[in-house]
């Protein structure tokens, strides 16, 4: 119909020139295109691999954390807020951070509930016995945390499920209670990470934070709580 058109319109000997003409513009304007298309196409898939090789690197580079953050932890270097109380278990005294100034402390927050709590408490235990508790310039302690439910406080429904995971594995570690949860928010504990170690050295500053376990994590814990222990000369404990 278009060539129809243009014999009609143009006459024959003008449209047999037309239509070629047409043609070849038409055509040059579609490989122009595709050129275009090729260029971008070039350019994207360079920056793409630029950016791929960046992010391979980056994380060759970065310490490997399994579960928790250790010393990388975002709290780690600051004061925790110091208004809150742990309950000891077996005596019913209270305890404040305020009160271990100018020694070590090293806070376990668990719930019997928890597999992997329940993994690292005999792990602890063992050490505790055999190494931490003979330190005077340490203390330690394991904090025994609300149970995760929608209404906050401490339900005393756990209790016999602490004290059956104490008598299986003979546990002795002291026990205080966090029954307000406000030292779980002081260190920004989510119940959802049990258990989650603490260490803060001497003058109260958060040290590292690592949140879950895995058998063998201690090492990276017991290389922070030297680190703060050789900063306090032993003669200084009390």
């Amino acid at each position: 119909m278009i060539i129809v058109f243009l014999l009609v319109f143009f006459g024959a000997n003008e449209a047999v020139f037309v239509f070629p003409v047409f043609s070849v513009n038409r055509r040059q304007q579609v490989m122009k295109r595709r050129a275009a298309r090729f260029d971008w196409l070039v350019l994207l898939t360079f920056v793409l691999a630029v950016v791929i090789e960046g992010v391979v690197y980056y994380w060759q580079i970065q310490p490997v954390y399994y579960f928790g953050e250790g010393t990388k932890h975002i709290a780690t270097g600051q004061v925790p807020p110091t208004g809150f109380a742990l309950r000891d278990n077996a005596t019913g005294n209270q305890f404040n951070l305020v009160d271990k100034r100018d020694q070590v402390v090293w806070l376990l927050f668990w719930g019997p509930w928890d597999s992997q709590s329940r993994l690292q408490l005999p792990e602890f235990n063992e050490l505790y016995e055999t190494r931490l508790k003979k330190e005077p310039r340490l203390w330690v302690s394991s904090v025994l945390c609300e149970f995760p439910q929608y209404q906050p406080g401490f339900d005393q429904g756990m209790m016999p499920a602490m004290r059956e995971l104490y008598d299986e594995h003979g546990l002795t570690l002291p026990i205080w209670l966090d029954e307000t949860g406000d030292a779980r928010r002081a260190f920004d504990v989510r119940q959802d990470e049990y258990p989650t170690n603490v260490i803060l050295d001497a003058k109260g500053v958060i040290r590292g934070i690592w949140t879950e376990y895995y058998s063998g994590l201690q090492k990276d814990m017991l290389k922070v709580l030297q680190e703060c222990l050789d900063e306090i000369p032993l003669t200084d404990a009390g």
